[in-house]
């Protein structure tokens, strides 16, 4: 509902009101001027940020194609060591020239830290080592129990074919970490015999190392800090050496980027993004690993391929307190500061001329405002006048005649005016009406109306409402009639008659007939109040 208030209507509006208004006019072109100037030393740190922006976003890119291009081609390697020797692995005599064939692949491929296999007890019966350039068996004495090791027991439980692929952590010798440390992630399967028994695992223990070396070239090419993290957010590479790997160690393993970082961990729920929290901006791409094999899908379905941790996350970082940290500062008070010292001489021209335009502005609006009013509204109870009422609700009618017209409409009139204005004043009679009107307006919901038929008749429209609805509407209307007859001590008693129709019962009617049904409807029941009615205390 529209309502317009006397310094609305362009009629009672105050000489403080109008300074007021000039000034606000003189601010805004002020304002607008100044973003022009903005603009222009803002620009050139959007460029800037902009090309950071991108750079983050290729650098994080180019690590997540590059990680682990190479897990496809041990995947094929650990099928052929599979297919070619499960069976002789079954006999003791083959023992050791499987040993010597897995030695010869070692010193060629170069990327094992260990070729392994262990029987079902967990014990290794074939170790093969690769260390210093050079492949070398280990002695049977020298041979270690795995049946505690978590890969050894997630894939002793695989059917054949399945193989299990373990999280990228550090090596572990006799229940200690091995010194140097040596990232690894073990490519294993179970070995089944030609009666389908379970024997053992073939365990391809992947050096790690290369990877990571290759990551941390690439991240010190981009800007800032580029982070390699696992699906629990603790560091598997960073700028800083002591953050890594602490996972492995339980009186460290509270310290990680999701405990240092954890608003910004959790905006990590996208496959890939950028975004700027207040420790700088963080662009991410999260590694679905099971995608690193797409191409032995010939050989196997990635479904028999089972992941310790599925997703690795690289994260790029750069600091709000680095060089180009200002960049990602929200905060542009600086550039404010700036431009005023450096464009003075143009902002004190500028509000010369800019008040004048401001004040023709106001003046020319002003005369709008009046015109608009009073061809508008209703100058008395600033509600919509006859013409602008009718378009009004002629506009909220449905074009589709196939469509309900969920609108009632009340018509009403204020019974005894003419008593009030010839016995109490036209004062009095104005008081009244505007009363009448004040207290619908207080009624009736948002969207509903009123419209000033002349007189003391006027028009209610209550849209999105059935007959039973806005007859509810109109009840609590009387109520509060009521309360005013009661509680104030007024010469006149308000009392109004009313007949409402429903628009949908009569939307082949011509608007005007259906306005004068409830017109009908209202007279009808005025002719009955009329009777008894005493306006005049």
């Amino acid at each position: 509902m529209k309502r317009i208030k006397d310094d609305d209507s362009g009629v009672n509006i105050s000489w403080t009101y109008m300074i007021w208004y000039f000034f606000v006019l003189c601010i805004v072109l002020n304002i607008v001027i100044f973003s022009f100037f903005y603009y222009l030393e803002n620009n050139l740190i959007n460029v800037k940020r902009k090309e950071l922006e991108n750079h983050a976003k290729n650098t994080v890119n180019i690590e997540t194609s590059l990680l682990g291009k190479e897990f496809d081609s041990v995947l094929s390697d650990l099928n052929f060591l599979y297919s070619n020797y499960k069976d002789r692995l079954d006999s003791q005599e083959d023992i050791y020239d499987v040993s010597m064939e897995w030695l010869r692949m070692s010193n060629s491929r170069k990327i094992y830290d260990h070729i392994r296999y262990i029987d079902n007890d967990g014990d290794e019966i074939i170790r093969v080592n690769y260390s210093e350039n050079e492949a070398y068996l280990t002695p049977a004495d020298k041979l270690q129990n795995k049946k505690d090791r978590y890969y050894f027991y997630e894939t002793i439980d695989l059917k054949e074919g399945q193989v299990y692929i373990s999280k990228l952590d550090l090596n572990v010798e006799n229940g200690e970490i091995e010194i140097p440390i040596k990232p690894m992630i073990r490519f294993s399967i179970p070995v089944y015999n030609e009666k389908n028994e379970l024997k053992g695992i073939i365990v391809l223990n992947y050096l790690a190392d290369d990877i990571l070396k290759e990551f941390k070239y690439l991240a010190q090419i981009g800007e800032g800090n580029t982070y390699l993290l696992d699906s629990n957010g603790y560091w598997l590479s960073s700028d800083d050496p002591s953050q890594e790997w602490i996972f492995m160690y339980d009186s460290k393993n509270d310290v990680s980027f999701k405990n240092s970082y954890p608003k910004e961990w959790a905006n990590l729920d996208y496959f890939r993004g950028q975004f700027i929290s207040d420790n700088g901006m963080f662009t991410y791409s999260k590694i679905v690993l099971k995608d690193k094999f797409r191409a032995n899908k010939a050989l196997m379905d990635d479904r028999d391929i089972f992941f310790s941790e599925g997703t690795w996350i690289i994260v790029s970082l750069i600091r709000s307190d680095s060089v180009n940290g200002y960049l990602l500062s929200e905060n542009k008070w600086d550039i404010v500061k700036s431009i005023a010292p450096k464009y003075l001489v143009y902002f004190i021209s500028i509000f010369a001329v800019s008040a004048l335009i401001s004040f023709f502005t106001y003046l020319n609006k002003l005369a709008k405002d009046r015109i608009r009013f009073y061809s508008e509204y209703d100058p008395l109870t600033k509600v919509f006048n006859r013409r602008a009422g009718i378009e009004k609700l002629k506009d909220n009618i449905p074009k589709d005649t196939k469509r309900r017209c969920r609108i009632c409409i009340s018509f009403i009139d204020i019974n005894g005016l003419k008593q009030v204005n010839d016995k109490l004043g036209h004062k009095m009679g104005d008081e009244l009406i505007i009363t009448v009107v004040n207290i619908i307006n207080k009624a009736i919901r948002k969207e509903d109306y009123i419209i000033r038929m002349g007189g003391d008749e006027f028009v209610i429209v209550i849209g999105n409402a059935n007959y039973d609805e806005a007859e509810n509407i109109w009840n609590r209307i009387i109520k509060m009639f009521e309360h005013i007859n009661i509680s104030e001590d007024r010469p006149y008693i308000i009392s109004v008659s009313q007949g409402m129709v429903e628009l949908d019962e009569w939307k082949d009617r011509d608007l005007e007939d259906v306005i004068k049904i409830a017109d009908e409807k209202m007279y009808s029941e005025k002719r009955k109040i009329k009777v008894d009615l005493r306006v005049i205390k």
